[in-house]
């Protein structure tokens, strides 16, 4: 007897779940936008007597089809962009310091025990190591989507060099002590950090739209000149973060060789320029690679901060020893993590399509 395509049955899951992974992990689709696709679905033949592999063919050729679609309608489904921006860096900087005051908390109650030195920096610390932390993350998605990885790299180390180096002199020039208190104190700052990200959050998110629905209704319609829609192309291309500049540079400059040839302006022989920038073909894997290497980064910076304090005063403790171990283990794991990425982006570039655009 045949099953339906309804996802509560062992065959419909399994293939709702190989299409939903072949949308979000090797096309990275929004996984709302794949899981309401893949709903539709087997919506669609509930009730057919078919299976969903007999009604809608091999889930990847599906996940394949429906990417196509979707890009060929321009539709936002793929990456909207760096993932720090305003309202992401608003909330981010709080809540980074609460996630970073329960490290130190931790470090400091191992290192120190029940009593520990409290001062203006053991409350700020956290706070300005976040925002450090947020700022070398923008900077690097957007020099590296123009200029590459290599220079991007090269700035924000510069950038935070500098910017440890202020919160070193804040440190030694600007420090206030509160004297010696319970160190469970620090929980009191993680209670304040996460009310704080609460109340910005709400704040942020009521009054900053997000950047897709402020775009959107920005966005002019009707006729563009070959210049506006030059912009509004490398706008769309550089919010797909999965195409590299260099792709995005070429597929601008054949499109205006075309033009020049046929006489015609972009919009015509084009169509929209977000259409067109959907069309660049990806390089699997390249946006979560590049978002794991921005992880990585910040995992070395925020050992360099803390082991150069804890080495400041001498031979670190045992506490240190341990946070400095664990941190180890952490860079251990994203090396692997790097390298497995590239394999796979190597393995995806054998599989997948040569070229530049969609046809």
């Amino acid at each position: 007897m045949s099953t339906s395509g309804d996802d509560r049955s062992p065959e419909g899951a399994g293939w709702a779940a190989r299409a939903e992974f072949a949308l979000v992990m090797r096309h990275e689709a929004d996984a709302d936008a794949a899981d309401a696709a893949i709903q539709r679905a087997l919506r669609d033949i509930d009730g057919s007597g078919q299976s969903a592999d007999d009604a809608l063919g091999d889930p990847d050729e599906w996940a394949d089809a429906q990417a196509a679609q979707w890009r060929e309608d321009a539709a936002p489904v793929f990456e909207a962009g760096p993932t720090v921006d305003l309202r992401t860096f608003l909330i981010g900087v709080p809540a980074g310091a609460t996630v970073l005051s329960v490290l130190f908390f931790v470090v400091e109650l191992i290192q120190d025990g029940l009593r520990m030195q409290h001062s203006l920096m053991s409350v700020l610390f956290p706070f300005l190591l976040s925002v450090l932390m947020l700022i070398l993350i923008a900077v690097y998605e957007r020099i590296e989507a123009r200029a590459g990885m290599l220079i991007a790299g090269a700035v924000c180390v510069v950038l935070g060099l500098a910017g440890a180096s202020l919160i070193a002199l804040a440190a030694a020039f600007g420090n206030i002590g509160f004297g010696e208190a319970s160190t469970f104190w620090g929980l009191a700052l993680v209670a304040g950090y996460a009310l704080l990200t609460a109340v910005v959050s709400a704040v942020v998110l009521t009054l900053i739209p997000a950047p897709e629905s402020r775009s959107a209704a920005a966005a002019p319609v009707g006729p563009l000149s070959d210049a506006d829609w030059e912009k509004r192309f490398l706008a769309a291309a550089r919010r797909r973060r999965s195409v590299r500049e260099a792709q995005r540079t070429q597929a601008l400059a054949e499109a205006r060789t075309h033009v020049a040839e046929t006489g015609a302006s972009m919009q015509e022989e084009f169509g929209s320029p977000e259409g067109y920038a959907q069309r660049l073909i990806e390089e699997p894997g390249l946006a979560k690679r590049r978002t794991s290497l921005i992880r990585f980064i910040a995992l070395l910076g925020i050992g360099g901060v803390l082991i150069s304090t804890a080495f400041s005063d001498g031979s670190p403790s045992v506490g240190e020893w341990v946070f400095i171990g664990l941190w180890v283990l952490l860079v251990v794991l994203g090396v692997g993590e790097q390298i497995r990425h590239r394999r796979e982006a190597r393995e995806g570039k054998d599989k997948g399509a040569t070229g530049r655009l969609q046809e």
